[in-house]
């Protein structure tokens, strides 16, 4: 929420904040890995890892807190993923980062998997999601990104009638095909293959769909 994270136990809620260790009360994405790690993304304090045991037996804090990147922007975090590897992705106001493992320390490094804008600045990425080929999607500003399993990448830019879209939402669905929110609708395609794809920016001009009825 935008006041802590809050946990249900069946009966009522408990709201951690700042208090217990959060380094800002508002967060915007919460992830539970494969493994039961709770992280959450918070706006503007980086990622924290929750320690749910901690509070309960007074053995530390809730909360351990991973900085993502130096500046401001790079710790306004929006979305977290895990990939089939067990790696962590976080999305930013500042690009795309990955949590890294060296000298036994663990930290969020930058990728260049995302383009900076025309102006030469980074973007903010909105959601991640994984494809079933293994592939990486990736939105950010008016953009896809495809981080393919072999470590290629493919950029596409979403066009319509309406000029530039703003992307912020994925689904692949069971035919495979990508569906993508944007602020000017509905658009959906279907992508090439991971495999031997080229690794190029395209222009997708995506087929809009009409407004839903009952």
């Amino acid at each position: 929420t935008r006041n802590g994270l809050s946990r249900f136990d069946g009966h009522r809620f408990v709201t951690y904040g700042t208090e217990h260790g959060l380094p800002t009360p508002v967060i915007n994405y919460l992830l539970e890995t494969r493994g039961g790690v709770y992280w959450v993304a918070t706006n503007g304090g980086g990622v924290c890892r929750v320690n749910p045991d901690a509070g309960a037996r007074d053995c530390g804090s809730l909360f351990t807190i991973y900085p993502v990147g130096e500046g401001i922007y790079s710790n306004r975090v929006n979305c977290l993923y895990e990939d089939r590897a067990g790696q962590l992705w976080a999305g930013t106001d500042d690009g795309l980062f990955r949590l890294e493992e060296t000298n036994g320390r663990m930290a969020f490094r930058l990728t260049e998997v995302v383009k900076p804008s025309s102006f030469g600045r980074r973007v903010s990425v909105e959601s991640l999601m994984g494809g079933r080929d293994g592939s990486l999607w990736i939105t950010a500003d008016s953009r896809l990104s495809r981080l393919l399993p072999d470590g290629g990448v493919i950029h596409y830019t979403i066009q319509s009638t309406h000029g530039a879209d703003g992307v912020s939402s994925l689904l692949e669905d069971r035919e495979g095909e990508i569906w993508v929110g944007s602020t000017n609708g509905l658009f959906r395609f279907r992508p090439e293959p991971s495999s031997g794809g080229a690794r190029v920016s395209r222009t997708l001009v995506a087929r809009r769909q009409p407004p839903f009825s009952e």
